[in-house]
């Protein structure tokens, strides 16, 4: 019994010897396992007592598979299927045909992509987040403040979707007080693969304290990006833009204009503290250059507050300066925030 299970062992073992791919190199040596590829002047072989190892293909004399592998040589014929043997010395037999094996100029395993095409460019990504706030104060004054924001950004290699939604609602002693919504979209893509961009974006605000029943906004231009490091990416903006206001006043004419869209844009990663985001946004008219215009500014510092950054704080300021407004209405308004934020993949 014992010589029988030592004579399957043995026979085993030769199997798969036989069956493993070789190398067989210039100097007389022989590499066994499975050949994964061959490219660019190197072969790739899996082997059991070393892993992975990588040999110039200057020094293979031959090349065996046991199953069918892609191949394509430098004569630039089309790649072919079949298994690889040794032919004569310094020659492979693929599927047939003999040739050289410094001729050989790629082998692949069939399913897998040609490793001389190029690699396809990365997918686009999604990525989400949510932001939300609540202030209170009791006392003289009562007065309740809420606010949220949510923002969906597709990425990929070239290019830039976001599209956003906040909100701010506050109550003062019963009253309320301010009330505002902005949703909008921003679209960005590099010229080129270089630092020269083209964007376009669109936004429609509705604040009834403001007057404005719907103000909405367009524009279309170029950026740049001055500084784009990992760590601190800083762009500009130039572009046209279109403006249509509706007040809720209705004794006041509702507005179009065409005009100018100047923007600042800046991203600070501060190591193992966080990230700071500026932008500054300058959208006047062509009509009324100097009196008709708006301003907005908003800086956020995002601090996690777990390693994943999963959950965050983000404590900012925003400024928005509309330079024509109704009549009692301020032209500046300042927003202090700090929002927990919910950021995932």
């Amino acid at each position: 019994m014992k010589r029988i299970f030592a004579s399957l062992t043995i026979i085993a073992l030769l199997v798969t010897s036989v069956q493993a791919d070789q190398l067989n190199l210039i100097d007389g040596s022989v590499i066994k396992g499975k050949i994964i590829e061959l490219h660019n002047g190197k072969v790739k072989i899996k082997t059991d007592f070393a892993g992975d190892l990588t040999i110039d293909q200057a020094k293979v004399a031959a090349l065996t598979t046991d199953e069918p592998m892609m191949a394509t040589t430098v004569a630039g014929d089309a790649s072919v299927t079949g298994k690889l043997a040794p032919a004569d010395e310094g020659k492979t037999n693929i599927a047939g045909t003999v040739v050289n094996t410094a001729d050989i100029k790629t082998v692949w395993l069939p399913g897998s992509p040609d490793p001389s095409l190029p690699k396809p460019p990365a997918g686009r990504k999604w990525a989400y987040e949510v932001a939300f706030d609540v202030t209170g104060k009791t006392g003289n004054t009562e007065k309740t403040t809420v606010g949220g924001s949510g923002k969906a950004t597709l990425t990929g290699p070239i290019d830039k979707l976001a599209l956003y939604l906040r909100g701010r609602y506050a109550k003062e002693n019963g009253v309320k007080n301010e009330e505002e919504i902005v949703a909008g979209t921003d679209y960005e893509i590099r010229l080129g693969g270089s630092s020269h961009t083209a964007y376009a974006r669109a936004e429609a605000e509705k604040d009834e304290f403001n007057n404005y029943d719907l103000y909405f906004t367009s524009a279309a231009g170029y950026g740049f990006y001055v500084v784009d490091t990992d760590d601190f990416k800083a762009r500009l903006r130039a572009g046209l833009s279109y403006v249509r206001k509706y007040y809720i006043d209705e004794t006041m004419d509702d507005e179009d204009n065409i005009g100018m869209d100047f923007n600042y844009h800046h991203e600070l990663k501060i190591k193992n503290f966080g990230k700071l985001v500026t932008d500054i946004t300058y959208t006047p008219t062509f009509d009324e250059f100097r009196d008709d215009y708006r301003i907005y500014h908003e800086s956020a510092l995002d601090i996690p507050l777990t390693k994943s950054g999963l959950w965050s704080i983000r404590l900012g300021v925003s400024n928005e300066y509309n330079n024509r407004v109704a009549e009692g209405a301020e032209r500046m308004d300042t927003t202090y925030f700090g929002r927990l934020v919910i950021s995932w993949n």
